[in-house]
């Protein structure tokens, strides 16, 4: 009986490591998808404005003017990171 309730507590001690592990990398994915890429993404542009804004200001004149020439139905996830990087 002993051994029984030891590998139950074993068995059950195996599974909750698989699925917090598992867990914690799906929440990694998200927050890298949704936080720190957009956040890079708006570093970087910063960055091309201080070197060069002149320059800077021509890349998002073309970036809209070949954007405006596509047309999408995919509505982007992260809404408020894609205005706060269009607003830089």
């Amino acid at each position: 009986m002993r051994d029984l309730d030891a590998q139950f507590s074993l068995s059950r001690t195996f599974l909750v490591t698989i699925l917090l592990v598992a867990s914690s990398l799906y929440f990694n994915k998200d927050a890298n998808e949704l936080i720190l890429q957009p956040i890079e993404q708006m570093i970087d542009k910063i960055r091309k404005i201080t070197r060069n804004p002149i320059k800077a200001i021509q890349e998002v004149e073309n970036e809209v003017f070949l954007k405006d020439e596509e047309v999408t139905d995919v509505k982007d996830k992260n809404l408020e990171t894609k205005f706060l990087e269009d607003s830089i």
